[in-house]
């Protein structure tokens, strides 16, 4: 009977609808002056929805966002504070032994095909909020309707709205042009970063994309991302081996899309005030690395101080490890002066130490550390990527 319900939508409307064809005639929805959908009837039951309205804001301070990139492997979540709330996407729930989830995200319908196990669990959280679309409800109910027990928040796509025609990535700018919470890309009108996700929420090719529009409407200032790699999209992700391992699209899109639209992200967050920060160093560095955040101070150690020369750097390490203890502002100042001392010293003698961009000006080989006025942060992300062996990094 689908079958046939979905020939008769598809012929009697015209192409640019064709995406809501799996969904007619069994769902049933009401949108609120806002633009979100309010009220959801799916094969004749009502499905509960938390309003995207009452999230706006509803949320402040640190926020952990957790991708599946292979780097996920070498982060030690067990020096994460235990308050913070944490928002998954895709495979990141095989972490929930590490991680409580209160926060997830799926907009991959084919993961929804091919994980089944995964969204049972996810589904059966009572204390988990669930973002996904009107085809991820779909499923879910359709699927897992008697283990559903998880809190469902609905959105949409900007550019396939339930029961709205289709809006072509040319016409993306023309369609939301005057509306003042979509900020498009200077350059590419077919990049938009929605800061009211009630209006929709634009694709990159990424869930973590989706993943950033969401958390900036809850309210986070900060959001500190894990696993997040846009190299070797031939590697499994953490929780996969090579003969279990979903195909990945993103080598496709990486530097048409993926790159130039998380660039755009970095600047529409930086003016709302909010901070990003990517552990991986195989991330998204080369984009913002040019970039100054105004929260953030970038700091380059070199070779010389690294290979154990440096007293400083020692005793930074050990107060980074303990930081709430006393001393480790105090060295964390002094470790600051030393490294504008050896740039200055640098450039008064046209020295040049090799692999130490801090003197020389060029990136060389280096280990970034991106240090936080916030003591919270600086205690958190640095800590964790000291001891992990990781730096965090001012970008996305």
């Amino acid at each position: 009977m689908g079958s046939l319900f979905k020939q008769i939508y598809r012929y009697t409307r015209p192409r640019a609808y064709r995406h809501n064809e799996n969904l007619w005639p069994f769902t049933r929805i009401t949108r609120a002056p806002s633009g979100e959908i309010s009220a959801l009837r799916y094969k004749g039951k009502t499905v509960p929805l938390v309003s995207l309205s009452a999230l706006k804001n509803s949320m402040q301070g640190e926020v952990l966002l957790t991708a599946t990139g292979p780097s996920t492997r070498n982060i030690d979540f067990s020096l994460l504070s235990k308050t913070i709330p944490v928002m998954g996407v895709n495979g990141a729930w095989h972490l929930a032994d590490r991680l409580h989830f209160s926060l997830y995200t799926i907009v991959d319908m084919e993961f929804f095909d091919k994980k089944p196990d995964i969204i049972r669990a996810i589904v059966s959280q009572p204390d988990i909020l669930l973002f996904t679309t009107m085809h991820g409800i779909a499923k879910i109910v359709d699927r897992y309707g008697d283990a559903l027990r998880c809190r469902l928040a609905l959105i949409e796509d900007g550019c396939y709205k339930i029961y709205q025609p289709k809006v072509a990535s040319e016409a993306i700018k023309r369609t939301y042009q005057q509306n003042a919470a979509m900020c498009f890309h200077p350059q590419r009108p077919d990049i938009c970063f929605s800061t009211d996700i009630r209006q929709g929420i634009f694709d990159a090719g990424t869930v973590v994309y989706w993943a950033l529009q969401i958390l900036a409407w809850l309210g986070f200032n900060t959001i500190l991302v894990s696993g997040l790699d846009m190299t070797n999209f031939n590697q499994p992700r953490f929780y996969e081996t090579q003969q279990e391992k979903l195909p990945s699209y993103l080598a496709t899109k990486v530097d048409t899309l993926v790159m130039p639209s998380f660039a755009h992200a970095a600047q529409v967050l930086q003016q709302r005030q909010i901070r990003v920060i990517n552990f991986p160093q195989k991330a998204l560095c080369r984009i913002l690395s040019s970039k100054r955040l105004r929260l953030m101070s970038t700091l380059k150690v070199s070779n010389f101080a690294r290979q154990g020369y440096s007293i400083v750097f020692p005793l930074f390490l050990f107060s980074a490890r303990f930081f709430a203890c006393p001393p480790g502002p105090i060295i964390c100042c002094i470790y600051r002066s030393c490294c504008y001392c050896c740039r200055w010293y640098a450039r008064k003698t046209a020295r040049r130490w090799p692999g130490c961009y801090a003197s020389s000006g060029r990136p060389g080989r280096c280990w970034r550390l991106s240090l936080s006025i916030t003591p919270s942060v600086m205690c958190g992300a640095v800590r964790r990527s000291i001891l992990t062996r990781r730096s965090p990094t001012a970008c996305i």
